[in-house]
């Protein structure tokens, strides 16, 4: 069997130990958020104009603070947002946000417990080898799973 850790750097869809630096994210604050879409968003076509629509404009914030990591994720969300024709809804927001997100979640290739596959290994019981699992049957996840910056 081999191990996350035995694979190269070169193997196609594999990263190397090295690359495993975890990050600390820092969520932007809803003033910031909001700043950012009457900024640079408020002139676009189907922008919201008057107090019937301040609903629209809540839904697309809350949206936007929900969604983004930090303050560099927000001003890419908006940015690719100003490349469309229409102000975007929530949906958008969303979609967008997860094209553009920085970081993702990875499992530490040099842990002891999984051995980088981010899932216990199978333990051996009575004669019986079996991977530990939840109620559900789902297997364990690790806890040296990080946020990392995507590559």
């Amino acid at each position: 069997m081999t191990k996350v850790s035995d694979i190269k750097p070169d193997t196609p869809g594999t990263y190397s130990p090295q690359e495993f630096k975890p990050v600390e994210l820092k969520k932007p604050t809803r003033e910031f958020c909001k700043t950012e879409l009457r900024k640079r968003l408020m002139l676009k076509r189907g922008a919201p104009r008057d107090e019937r629509e301040l609903d629209m404009l809540k839904y697309v914030l809350d949206a936007l603070v929900q969604v983004a990591e930090d303050e560099s994720h927000v001003l890419r969300i908006v940015a690719e947002c100003e490349q469309r024709d229409y102000f975007p809804d929530g949906y958008v927001i969303r979609q967008i946000a997860g094209a553009t997100k920085g970081t993702e979640r990875r499992p530490n290739p040099k842990c002891e417990k999984c051995d980088g596959s981010g899932f216990l290994k199978p333990v051996e019981k009575g004669g019986y080898t079996g991977v530990p699992t939840t109620a559900d049957g789902k297997p364990l996840k690790c806890d040296c799973w990080r946020t990392v910056e995507r590559v």
